[in-house]
């Protein structure tokens, strides 16, 4: 399958450190997707519908925990 804690990790810290400015102009409309960094990319959930798309992120915070949890409990081990 290819999973590995690095592509974990990454997905986690994508969702944890997105700011609204990776995927909104300064008028609050949605970038286009080629210009969102494709590092973001993991952080939205679109969902299509029958009026158009919804564009969600991901919980930041409870991603922010994980990534806390991990960093916390790596200090401990060492």
């Amino acid at each position: 399958m290819g999973i590995t804690q690095e592509k974990v990790l990454a997905e986690l810290a994508a969702i944890a450190f997105s700011k609204v400015t990776d995927f909104l102009n300064d008028d609050w409309t949605l970038k286009p997707i080629n210009e969102i960094p494709k590092s973001k990319l993991g952080a939205i959930n679109f969902q299509r519908t029958a009026q158009g798309v919804i564009v969600k992120t991901y919980d930041k915070v409870k991603a922010l925990k994980i990534l806390w949890d991990l960093v916390k409990n790596e200090r401990k081990l060492k």
